[in-house]
């Protein structure tokens, strides 16, 4: 979750900035949004990126998504600017402002993930309690709007994946059920209405 305070702020450096980028930004947003974020800095408002659970599994997955992007992604489009760029006017190369965009998107994941890294406490199995549900419980619920029974994980908001029956624990459900043990009860609000889940099993 982000928090926000407001203060006096002295003038930023680029320094400053590269540093506010790599702690704000989120996943799959343009390099618009982060400039925003940083508007808002300039304006008084800080934002603050809260320390995250994420399983040890999911941290590696991150790793290599984020080697294959400073390895393999950031050379190619190196590349690509290079090739749009040898076109001429760049006032009118469609192509170049296209790369362009694309290398601000990629920076901006690789800042996020590497923030995410960064302020990330990595859950081991061996800590995954099967006594209540926290990150990493599989968890089997019967939903009391249909009486279906559904058998989901708990994983961090980046391993999130619903067609593997892996969920956030910043959806909906995912937060309803922390904590909770076998046999309590809890509700979410949906566009239908409340619906009341409960927890029928926890394992890992």
């Amino acid at each position: 979750m982000q928090k926000h305070g407001s203060f006096k702020n002295p003038q930023l450096t680029t320094r400053e900035k590269s540093s506010i980028i790599n702690k704000t930004v989120l996943r799959n947003v343009t390099q618009t949004h982060v400039q925003q974020m940083l508007q808002l800095y300039n304006k008084g408002v800080w934002i603050i990126m809260a320390k995250k659970q994420i399983s040890r599994s999911g941290a590696e997955k991150l790793r290599k998504e984020l080697e294959e992007l400073i390895t393999v992604r950031r050379p190619e489009m190196a590349q690509k600017l290079k090739e749009a760029r040898s076109q001429g006017d760049l006032s009118e190369n469609a192509e170049y402002d296209e790369a362009k965009n694309e290398q601000a998107i990629m920076e901006a994941q690789i800042a996020e993930i590497q923030a995410t890294l960064n302020n990330s406490e990595i859950v081991d199995d061996d800590a995954i309690s099967v006594d209540e549900v926290g990150l990493g419980s599989i968890i089997k619920l019967k939903n009391y709007s249909n009486g279906k029974i559904e058998t989901l994980q708990i994983v961090s908001s980046n391993e999130a994946n619903f067609a593997e029956h892996k969920i956030s624990d910043e959806s909906p459900i995912g937060a309803g059920a922390m904590k909770k043990k076998v046999g309590d009860s809890f509700m979410i609000e949906a566009p239908v209405g409340e619906l009341q889940f409960e927890i029928l099993e926890i394992s890992k």
